[in-house]
């Protein structure tokens, strides 16, 4: 069986931080979402944080994100990472 391609982006380790923040907003905004019981853009925004954190990580351990339209492909790119219990 062959390992399956993830599409990815090169990125400055840099740009890490800005993943972080953005994943940050969106747990911000969840958390006010749930306040409001908007319950469907508390799940949204979940998900955004989640893909966010996910790109901060990968970022800032190789420079690479993906960049694939299935978000499950990024939780092969994290497992890969050198980072225990990923």
């Amino acid at each position: 069986m062959t390992a399956r391609e993830i599409k990815i982006r090169q990125e400055e380790r840099s740009a890490a931080a800005d993943y972080l923040k953005k994943a940050a907003d969106n747990y911000e905004q969840m958390l006010a979402a749930i306040q409001a019981d908007n319950f469907n853009a508390a799940a949204t925004l979940a998900v955004q944080c989640a893909i966010s954190s996910a790109d901060a990580i990968c970022v800032f351990e190789k420079g690479i994100r993906s960049i694939s339209q299935d978000h499950f492909d990024v939780c092969d790119l994290v497992a890969s990472l050198p980072i225990q219990e990923a």
